[in-house]
């Protein structure tokens, strides 16, 4: 029994023993199991990190090889003998492929040949020569940067300087002082001739497709040439711009850009650390930026070890695209001294385009141009159920303008949702024919230089693409003029009971079945005599609620006087709840006044206001 007793205390000993083993090289597995699935784990995510790296450089920065690149000339339109800008800008990229997968999204780098620029040189940029830029800039004050410290250099407590800090500028007013500080070692920014900038940037604008959104409603273009003469050495630290479009183009000597992404796509405003800002401007920036980044901060200018970062040199004859929101740190390398220009745009947005196409809309309702009170008192109406006397002014602020405000809100809700036959927000009245065929004016070389032309190959004197329309700013150098010839007058009616005598007889089927709507965004002023006998002058204005009440589209009408019941009618049916009609109704109405004329004449009046933007044929 003792022997038994005492086997069972060994067998009982070693039992937990081998179990405590048993867990030991169960533990060892495990945690050998464990760092090998961490190390594998730490593979592969080294290999996504490589991976989502060379996504990211993919994603933003595209090389292009253009050696035989042709040299730039101002063209605002493709032919099938000439480029446009654009096209000779990003070649050998098509064009269309840039404004689908480069345009505001990523970088482009075309290498080409310097010679494809000597005529860009030698007829817009005074042959490089500094001086002769200066006393040409359309700028009123020219920037001169002070000269950045060495890398090597040291402050008075012996740590290497910050080359990448903020940078010191000093405005100038004249040539001389600008030549002054440039031969005292500063480098130079300022604005290329407004004789080049009046002929590059509309032709860049046209040939991109921008319309009316590349300039202002005045016809002034939304964008500049900058000229940028720097030192060796000279380094702008990383920041970012807000204009949607940036082509570089490297004159003379070479630049070293270092380019990562933001967090920001399509900014409002720059982040520019680089400056010596006052704080206002800087929290002006950070606001507006973290509208869509709430973590948005100008450190992302120094990006960490994580952040990709691109490097690009450029040499004479080589071409950056760059979109707004993309840091590019530049610095000039070698011995030579540095010049570019980079052609710049400002295009609207399509914020602005809706919230002043909104606002017009608006204004054609009393209760919006009301002005605005907190006071409760200033609400009440009779069927509130309230008692103004009741109504403290001061005390009770808040309830009952928060009412009327969603009252308000309502009303923009049902502009939103209209269908086309109500008063609303309609993309065909806001993209009109009107405004998207908006011709603007060719600018003209008139300091008799004709290399442009010669260089294109044929005579260039009426305008840059060959057209010989002489448009001014709002499309119209001529006033439209309704001809009626002797069909016109013919008796096209029927007799009737009406008191004024006859009526049109029916339109065709399909004449008849045409629908249009009255513009909301347009307005159409007059009657006013013309010079011609027997005609009347009306001005349409289109797209005019912006701060300045200037309108994009503005055309002359010269119409007979016979038509003016047709147009009375049309004004009143913008302000019906339903501003649809059709060619048939129109007749139906206006039968009393317009008995001598067909309904073909009146179908033809239509399609000229639906032409001009007055009206959308739907």
């Amino acid at each position: 029994g003792a022997g038994a007793a005492g086997g069972a205390m060994s067998s009982d000993g070693a039992a937990p023993r081998a179990a405590k083993r048993a867990r030991r090289s169960a533990a060892a597995d495990v945690g050998h199991g464990a760092q090998q699935q961490q190390q594998q784990q730490q593979r592969q995510q080294q290999q996504q990190q490589r991976q989502q790296q060379q996504q990211q450089r993919e994603a933003f920065v595209e090389r292009k090889a253009g050696p035989e690149a042709p040299r730039l000339e101002p063209r605002a339109r493709a032919t099938a003998e000439e480029m446009s800008l654009l096209e000779r800008l990003v070649y050998p990229m098509p064009a269309g492929e840039f404004m689908r997968d480069v345009w505001t999204r990523k970088a482009l780098v075309v290498r080409g040949a310097a010679a494809r620029l000597d005529s860009l040189k030698a007829n817009y940029l005074f042959d490089l020569d500094v001086r002769e830029m200066l006393e040409n800039t359309a700028s009123e004050k020219i920037f001169a940067w002070l000269p950045g410290r060495p890398a090597a250099a040291t402050g008075e407590t012996g740590q290497a300087e910050d080359r990448d800090g903020p940078i010191g500028s000093v405005e100038l007013g004249s040539a001389d002082n600008g030549m002054t500080a440039f031969e005292s070692g500063a480098s130079l920014y300022f604005r290329s001739s407004q004789r080049a900038a009046d002929r590059w940037i509309p032709a860049l604008t046209e040939s991109m497709g921008l319309g009316f959104a590349g300039r202002y409603n005045d016809g002034d273009v939304r964008g500049e040439i900058e000229t940028f003469v720097s030192h060796p050495g000279n380094l702008t630290p990383a920041h970012f711009d807000y204009m949607d479009t940036n082509f570089t183009i490297q004159l003379a000597g070479c630049k070293t850009w270092r380019l990562h992404r933001s967090t920001v796509q399509n900014p409002l405003r720059g982040c520019t650390p680089h400056y010596k800002l006052s704080d206002d401007t800087l929290e002006q920036q950070a606001k507006v930026n973290q509208l869509e980044d709430p973590e948005y901060s100008s450190a992302q200018a120094r990006p960490g070890p994580e952040v990709v970062v691109e490097e690009v040199t450029l040499a004479p004859g080589d071409i950056l695209y760059f979109p707004g929101g993309l840091f590019h740190r530049v610095e000039v390398a070698g011995t030579e001294v540095s010049k570019s220009i980079n052609f710049s745009l400002m295009t609207t947005n399509w914020a602005d385009f809706i919230a002043d196409s909104l606002r017009q809309l608006m204004w054609t309702d009393a209760r919006f141009r009301a002005p605005i009170s907190l006071s409760d008192a200033a609400y009440v109406t009779p069927d509130s159920g309230t008692d103004a006397r009741q109504v403290d002014a001061q005390a009770s602020r808040g309830p009952l303008a928060r009412k009327h405000l969603a009252s308000l809100l309502g009303q923009v809700g049902d502009w939103l949702m209209a269908d086309e036959s109500s008063t609303g927000l309609h993309p065909a009245d806001m993209l009109s024919k009107a405004i998207v065929q908006r011709q603007e004016p060719e600018e003209s070389d008139n300091d008799g230089d004709d290399e442009d032309a010669a260089a294109a190959g044929g005579d260039q004197s009426d305008s840059a693409d060959g057209d010989d329309e002489d448009d001014d700013v709002d499309g119209q150098d001529e006033p439209i003029r309704a001809t009626d010839g002797d069909d016109a007058a013919g008796a096209q009616g029927v007799s009737s009971d009406r008191p004024n005598g006859g009526t049109l007889s029916p339109p065709s089927a399909t004449l008849g079945a045409a629908r249009y709507r009255v513009n909301c965004l347009a307005a159409l002023v007059g009657p006013e005599p013309a010079e011609e006998e027997g005609k009347n002058r009306y001005t349409m204005h289109s797209h005019f609620g912006n701060e300045d009440i200037s309108s994009a589209v503005q055309c002359e009408l010269v119409l007979p006087e016979r038509v003016t019941p047709v147009l009375s009618w049309l004004v009143r049916a913008k302000k019906s709840e339903s501003p649809a009609f059709t060619l048939a109704s129109i007749c139906r109405e206006t039968a009393p006044f317009t008995r001598e004329l067909g309904a073909e004449k009146i179908s033809e009046l239509l399609e000229m206001l639906s032409e001009a933007g007055f009206l959308t044929k739907l």
